[in-house]
């Protein structure tokens, strides 16, 4: 992937060419109309760029919300999720404060990781985008380590991860954010992943589910969206293809492009 811009320096730049190119590939679906009864989409699989959310997306549960509540040792962490839905901190201040009063010992973090389930059709989505020459790669706010641990347990640990850093030091949790770029609401904004990608030429796919998706929603070619991000989506009024599972986008995959043979 080419050298991440921010995605203040980039927006303006692509935000009216994705625009464009948002109106031609989806023509007439709009939030919370009808799906139509036919519609392809003709793509070449090197020129494409997919990018998913890991909690409650490819993971079943959001993981590092459970593990927050679970081994914490105050009620802290309670306001600060709050204040960060309401907008009034961002992540990197919610994340800060919350781990301070988590308290788990290696074996602990370690067993609660492994038991972790994952969606059934992720892998099968991760054979389809690699069978095309697409490698996925997953954008998250929440942590290497936790999002890692768990794929390796999965056998899909050579996927590749962008999100925020994280030490288990003496039963605290030390987090670091080295992909600050300005944004006020992420620390780890997926904005900037999907604006290289778009720099390059390549038509992005994201499929996300929450608030830290947000941003990334803005510059998808194919969004797809559950939970908050689709009401986001809903309320706002931007084009995207609801889904349940990733047995959806993997159907959807399957049944709505036309993959053509690389030369």
């Amino acid at each position: 992937m080419a050298p991440i811009l921010t995605a203040t320096a980039q927006s303006a730049e692509v935000s009216s060419s994705s625009r464009r190119r948002s109106a031609t590939i989806f023509s007439r679906w709009r939030t919370g109309l009808r799906r139509p009864k036919a519609i392809t989409h003709t793509l070449r699989g090197e020129a494409c760029a997919a990018f998913f959310d890991f909690d409650n997306t490819i993971a079943t549960v959001d993981v590092l919300d459970d593990l927050v509540q679970r081994f914490s040792v105050t009620q802290d962490w309670m306001a600060l999720e709050e204040a960060w839905r309401r907008g009034a901190i961002g992540s990197k201040e919610c994340l800060d404060g919350q781990l301070r009063e988590v308290r788990v010992t290696d074996s602990e973090f370690s067993k609660y990781l492994a038991s972790i389930t994952l969606d059934p059709a992720f892998p099968h989505v991760v054979r389809l985008l690699r069978s095309q020459g697409i490698e996925p790669v997953i954008l998250s706010d929440s942590f290497c380590l936790v999002i890692e641990r768990i794929l390796a347990h999965h056998g899909l640990g050579d996927l590749k991860v962008y999100a925020n850093e994280l030490c288990l030091i003496e039963e605290r949790l030390m987090p670091s954010f080295p992909h600050l770029d300005g944004c006020a609401r992420c620390a780890n904004c997926k904005a900037q992943y999907l604006l290289a990608a778009k720099q390059q030429g390549r038509t992005t796919f994201y499929v996300g589910d929450g608030l830290s998706d947000v941003c990334a929603a803005k510059h998808a070619d194919f969004l797809f969206a559950k939970d908050t991000l689709l009401a986001n989506c809903r309320r706002e009024g931007r084009v995207c293809i609801p889904f349940e599972s990733l047995s959806d986008v993997h159907t959807y995959l399957t049944t709505r492009v036309q993959w053509l043979v690389s030369r």
